[in-house]
């Protein structure tokens, strides 16, 4: 009797190899399955901190005001003292001409002359320069120009009623004609007086009146900041 040797079950050999690389890669999938996950809950983590960030911020700037660029302030400090010069330029334009009022002129019109006068008084000094410099610059400098200048030149300062001639403040910076000096002819020279006021007067109650009339000019331009800087520095501007 032969007995034959079994024959290798080759059928076999292909489920074996098949359940290996199955085996090979289920554990690749739920290793980077794995991997995956903790991938995104790292995003997710990341995510979240930046929300609690933010939502912190938020809540801190809630219900503030907003605050202006300092650039912005200075754009409309700038916008706001130039829309200021304009209008007191245009007082000036509109200010009747006090060198065309003659002394028994009536007094309506120095009364404009006074109520023009003390609405730029009531702006401050540095613009009332400033937008008289202006309006001096866009005008041919004749009689009419000058002589509203030296109206609200007098005004805004506290003048004294009277300088002496040996005084340093006996100035007039122009050839008016017209201002009153009074002098005893049998002093010296020296002692005579000018009413730096002119053309305003003070009366008893304080108030200032334009009651000074135009004579006449000879002489340099009249110099309206040179003026304008001494009162200021000599006198100071005047209680309103």
């Amino acid at each position: 009797m032969v007995t034959r040797r079994a024959e290798p079950t080759r059928g076999l050999e292909p489920i074996r190899e098949l359940s290996s690389y199955g085996r090979f890669n289920m554990v690749s999938v739920f290793g980077g399955y794995a991997s995956y996950r903790s991938t995104v809950a790292l995003l997710v983590a990341i995510l979240l901190s930046c929300w609690i960030e933010l939502s912190t911020e938020v809540r801190k700037v809630a219900g503030q005001e907003p605050v202006p660029r300092p650039d912005a302030e200075g754009d409309a400090k700038a916008n706001d003292r130039h829309s200021q010069v304009v209008v007191i330029v245009s007082l000036l334009e509109s200010m009747p001409d006090w060198t065309g009022i003659d002394i028994d002129d009536d007094l309506p019109q120095r009364a404009k002359i006074e109520a023009f006068t003390r609405q730029i008084g009531t702006y401050k000094l540095d613009l009332v320069r400033e937008a008289m410099l202006k309006y001096e610059s866009d005008k041919r400098l004749d009689t009419v120009v000058a002589g509203k200048l030296l109206v609200v030149n007098k005004f805004l300062f506290d003048l004294p009623k009277t300088v002496r001639r040996s005084s340093r403040q006996f100035r007039s910076f122009g050839g008016w004609i017209g201002q009153p000096v009074s002098g005893n002819p049998r002093q010296p020279k020296d002692s005579d007086e000018m009413e730096i006021r002119w053309p305003w007067s003070v009366g008893s109650d304080g108030t200032w009146r334009l009651t000074g009339t135009f004579g006449g000019y000879n002489g340099s331009p009249y110099n309206v900041s040179k003026a304008f800087d001494y009162y200021r520095k000599e006198f100071g501007e005047r209680k309103k």
